[in-house]
């Protein structure tokens, strides 16, 4: 008979195994001249939902290099990683440009980067936001599992930098209350002190009522900072809670008289509003135009809330889970008001019995709800599977279309199937770092992307449905397959992904004259694969490689032949890139010119 992949039947199914080593980060560290760098520490941060650093809490590593640059340190299985090196010459500190992308058992090379020459930062402008209580001013790096350094102004308004792992930083400032009021990108490689201005504030009063004109009390306003689940730069929060209205359904704000990533007289912010009983709706404030129009009225249609409880068994899930929902908002403006804004995930307490019940969701828009499992809640769930399969930091628990909605819900741990994935290199090889990723209706308000362990494999739980699972690895191949049918998942027949084989493109990068052009990066960007339904995982693979040699030589991996790809070159982190378009068949190719005229790519 046939046995199902849930928590209730694995654990008479499969035998426990262990491995009590556990999954590797491993690589190299070298100088600017390619020299292998001893006695380095090497960092290492993963959060368990990549890009939010307001949901869990990091896991963080340290390792130091031997004589030979190598570092390997344990890390947790299912997840990825930033990572960077730091070591000390004389009286200098240097640092490895970051790597956002570091998986268990791929090597990775950390290579120097710039001295960072930057160390203060001028607070200037508006006092308006100190008064409401201790500014939090962050400097961050890196984008999937962000590193932040806290920064303290002093009477002076100066705020002093310390060591940080990339050129580029993002330096942002909220209240003591959690609101955003400035962002700025910051060059850490250029000599003396940046200027942060604080923008000034404006009131906005809003009224928000229901379909039928009557006031909306205990409605939650918060400011939107991204758009679905991508962020600009290094800014990785959900909306962030202004305040509540009152019984008249009004509520006073005060938001910074430009966005804080742009000062151009078009700059709009985005205000969210939710309540239980209505749908969400945004407002799009265009701030140079609408400062002059102070109060707002945001008119909520009805919208049920979705409510349920976490339970593995009979117990109800309160320790080492996150609850999240995700959804759509209505699109709206001091103008027009239509489509559908993707929402960030925002989480949800979770009652001692394991209820939980979100705000009002949209009517026509789909809504998932993940979960994030703390280390050791993933162990015990390992354990009542008797499996060291490695199971995911997050997943979907709930994932609906506008068609399908429940009053109520019972989300069953117990109950849940899983699809054991194992990933293969072309030569049949494991695949160990790849990147796995689900295709889910509601793709664009969370990618499910997830990382295989050293021996390629992931217990990848897997909602009912038709669902598709995308397989590659950086610098490496890619493979598409479709998930079974819950009634056919079972861990004794795992799905196995063969990747591709990937293909090298080398070449030389010269200047207008022909003469060959040393430290320039070249990296794949996009590409066309010729099975088009191999497209959703081709970004999966793109990854950091060597600057071009003295001689303008490079060499780059695409994962598949018979496609057409294209290349990027850039003399420096922040230029203008120069593209080309490079076909490539069953075979490398070792024929292409690239060429950075002399006005092009600073």
């Amino acid at each position: 008979m046939l046995r199902i992949a849930t928590l209730a039947l694995l654990l008479a199914s499969v035998p426990a195994q262990h491995d009590a080593a556990g999954p590797k980060a491993v690589g190299i560290v070298v100088d600017s001249a390619g020299e292998r760098v001893g006695e380095a520490t090497v960092h290492l941060v993963s959060w368990p939902l990549p890009a939010r650093t307001d949901i869990g809490s990091p896991h963080r590593v340290t390792a130091s290099t031997d004589a030979d640059g190598r570092f390997s340190t344990t890390v947790l299985a299912g997840r990825s990683y930033s990572a960077w090196a730091t070591w000390r010459t004389n009286d200098t500190i240097r640092r490895t440009a970051l790597i956002d992308d570091l998986t268990p058992a791929v090597p990775r090379k950390l290579r120097e980067g710039p001295v960072q020459q930057r160390r203060r930062i001028d607070l200037r402008g508006s006092t308006h936001w100190e008064g409401l209580g201790p500014l939090r001013i962050t400097a961050s790096v890196g984008r999937a599992h962000p590193f932040s350094l806290e920064l303290q102004a002093d009477a002076r308004r100066e705020l002093r930098l310390g060591d940080l792992p990339a050129d580029d930083a993002t330096i942002t400032v909220h209240t003591a209350a959690g609101q955003l009021v400035a962002a700025m990108p910051l060059d850490t490689t250029a000599e003396g002190a940046a200027a942060l201005p604080l923008p000034e504030p404006f009131a906005v009063r809003l009224r928000v009522r229901d379909e039928h004109g009557a006031p909306i009390a205990e409605a939650t306003v918060s400011q939107m900072t991204d758009f679905g689940f991508h962020r600009p730069w290094h800014l990785s929060r959900g909306p962030e809670r202004l305040g509540t209205t009152a019984e008249d359904g009004t509520l006073r704000v005060h938001v910074p008289e430009r966005h804080p990533f742009g000062d151009d007289a078009g700059a709009r912010l985005l205000l969210l509003v939710q309540c239980a009983a209505h749908q969400p709706q945004t407002l799009d404030l265009v701030l140079q135009r609408d400062a002059q129009a102070r109060e707002h009225v945001v008119t909520l249609p009805p919208g049920a809330p979705i409510s349920g409880r976490l339970l593995n068994g009979d117990d109800p899930v309160v320790e080492g889970a996150t609850l999240l929902v995700t959804g759509f908002a209505r699109t709206g403006s001091t103008h027009v008001t239509g489509g559908l804004t993707a929402l960030a995930p925002q989480a949800l307490a979770i009652a001692a019995d394991g209820s939980f019940v979100t705000h009002g969701q949209h009517a026509m828009g789909g809504v998932r709800l993940l979960a994030t499992w703390t280390p050791e809640r993933l162990a015990a769930l390992q354990q009542q599977l008797g499996t060291n399969w490695p199971l995911p930091p997050f997943w979907a628990v709930l994932d609906r279309s506008s068609q399908v909605r429940e009053p109520s819900l019972e989300l069953r741990l117990d109950r849940r199937t899983f699809v054991p994935c194992e990933v293969r290199r072309h030569d049949g090889s494991p695949a160990a770092g790849a990147w796995l990723r689900l295709s889910l209706p509601q793709d664009v308000l969370t990618p499910m992307l997830h990382v295989t362990d050293h021996r390629g494999r992931l217990l990848l739980p897997v909602p009912h449905g038709d669902h598709a699972v995308f397989a590659a690895i950086a610098g490496g191949g890619i493979a598409r397959a479709e998930a079974p049918p819950p009634e056919e998942r079972s861990l004794e027949r795992p799905l196995v992904l063969t990747l591709t084989q990937p293909r090298t493109i080398r070449g030389r990068v010269v200047d207008g004259a022909g003469r060959p052009i040393a430290e320039v990066r070249v990296r794949v960007n996009e590409g066309t694969p010729d099975d088009p339904a191999l497209g959703p995982a081709v970004h999966l693979t793109l990854s950091e490689v060597d600057p071009t040699d003295a001689d303008g030589r490079f060499a780059v991996n695409v994962p598949t032949g018979n496609g057409i790809w294209t290349l990027e070159a850039f003399r420096t982190a922040n230029a203008r890139p120069v593209t080309i378009a490079v076909e490539v068949d069953q075979q490398d190719r070792d024929d292409v010119l690239l060429t950075i005229p002399d006005d092009a790519g600073r």
